[in-house]
């Protein structure tokens, strides 16, 4: 063999050129779409806090966007774990 695409022509033309997988993968894709979404959440929260007057929301929106943080950065530890 000759290097690493000593056996690039033995695959199909389809194969060649698509990334390679981990078994992790499906699990990141679905890990990172819900870091999206909960990130979007906490910023709705945010959003939300600022535009109340009433500071009992105000409170709420605050401690619920905390939340969604502190969920997404633990999300995101798990998808730095998995590679």
């Amino acid at each position: 063999f000759s290097g690493p695409t000593a056996l690039s022509g033995l695959l199909p033309e389809a194969v060649k050129g698509l990334p390679m997988t981990t078994p992790n993968d499906h699990d990141i894709h679905v890990l990172n779409s819900l870091i999206e979404t909960t990130i979007d959440s906490a910023d709705g929260y945010r959003e939300a806090a600022k535009e109340t007057d009433k500071p009992n929301y105000r409170s709420l929106f605050e401690a619920r966007s905390f939340e969604r943080q502190q969920v997404a950065a633990d999300l995101q530890g798990t998808v730095r774990n998995l590679g």
